[in-house]
């Protein structure tokens, strides 16, 4: 009987473990086919919306950002598998709206962005984050 207590024991505290492992790697992100692109207002004037549009083999998706006053900056994560591109649309409060940051992306890439007035402006350092 002490014996069965003991292996029941050990199998309970080895499931508790893998467990707090697995929720901890998926609060964190390890392991997952993420790019992060950080996108930043630096227009002078307010974003009333932000989107990027993410495409790879697998689909196409869609992430709108929070508004940005001047000056702020909002981060996108999203999952890709494989190879992939992404393009932003930024819409300012007064209707006029610019596009860009074509970038070519990975997963574990990380990428900035920069809206200005007339465009946006895409960082050349697309690095694998490690």
């Amino acid at each position: 009987m002490k014996i069965a207590a003991k292996v029941v024991g050990i199998m309970l505290f080895a499931g508790i473990c893998f467990a707090a492992g697995a929720l901890t790697a998926a609060i964190r992100g390890w392991f997952q086919p993420v790019v992060h692109v950080r996108v930043t207002n630096a227009s002078g004037a307010d974003l009333a919306a932000v989107v990027l549009i993410h495409e790879s083999g697998r689909g196409t998706g869609t992430m709108t950002l929070p508004a940005l006053p001047r000056g702020a900056s909002a981060e996108a994560h999203f999952f890709l598998a494989g190879e992939g591109s992404y393009r932003i649309e930024a819409t300012f409060a007064d209707g006029r709206v610019v596009k860009g940051g074509y970038g070519y992306v990975e997963p574990g890439y990380a990428t900035r962005e920069v809206i200005e007035n007339s465009g946006i402006a895409s960082s050349p350092n697309r690095t694998l984050l490690r």
